[in-house]
């Protein structure tokens, strides 16, 4: 976007990436399972006919994914774009692309409607509980001391309980990870391709420059 559609049309490259950053922040509210789409974010990048028909949709990140295609596609038609050499190859690997980050978003899906069956959590955890309430009479059966079965069953538990919890957790990495500073990142990265701050030194002159 930056390099081959930003110089013959900016504000299609801009719109582009402004919905970039749309996408993150819609595929985070939809995977946290509260809200489908984060108006706030969505308001505050985009302009208000784009940011009103995102929002309208079923599922905004694939159809911010769509919108980028379409102006990607006009772009593409443009006579100015078109003629020049190797236009083709990079307009095939953009749409590539999109492709891949509409993948991303069915993975995703999968995560969240294929979780771990509740009863298996709670039959894992009875088990769990049952093996703990033996260990104080194995230890005792081992002819130990009243403390050492006492830190032994304590020491037990600690570990197998929190491995327990560590479990329960990853049934939910959503929850877990740290989604707003990841759309942070993403965002920021799409402005300093879009806008690097310094710019870019200007292309050389090569028909004019004169070797030393």
């Amino acid at each position: 976007l930056a390099s081959r559609v930003a110089p013959f049309n900016p504000a299609a490259a801009m719109l582009c990436g402004r919905l970039l950053c749309t996408y993150g922040w819609s595929l985070k509210s939809s995977m946290l399972g509260g809200a489908v789409v984060d108006e706030d974010a969505i308001d505050a990048l985009l302009p208000p006919i784009e940011a009103e028909w995102i929002k309208q949709q079923n599922k905004p990140s694939i159809a911010a994914l769509d919108r980028v295609g379409h102006l990607l596609r006009a772009a593409a038609e443009d006579p100015k774009y078109s003629c020049r050499p190797l236009a083709a190859e990079p307009h095939r690997i953009a749409l590539n692309q999109i492709v891949e980050l509409d993948g991303v978003v069915g993975i995703c899906e999968r995560l969240i409607s294929s979780p771990v069956p509740p009863t298996y959590t709670r039959f894992t955890s009875r088990i769990l509980i049952s093996w703990l309430l033996c260990i104080p009479m194995a230890l005792a059966h081992a002819g130990l001391s009243d403390p050492t079965v006492i830190f032994g069953t304590l020491f037990t538990a600690y570990v197998m309980i929190g491995i327990d919890e560590i479990a329960i957790e990853i049934e939910e990495p959503m929850r877990l990870l740290p989604l707003n500073q990841i759309c942070n990142v993403l965002m920021q990265d799409v402005v300093n391709r879009m806008v690097p701050d310094p710019p870019p030194p200007q292309r050389p002159d090569m028909f004019k420059t004169s070797l030393l």
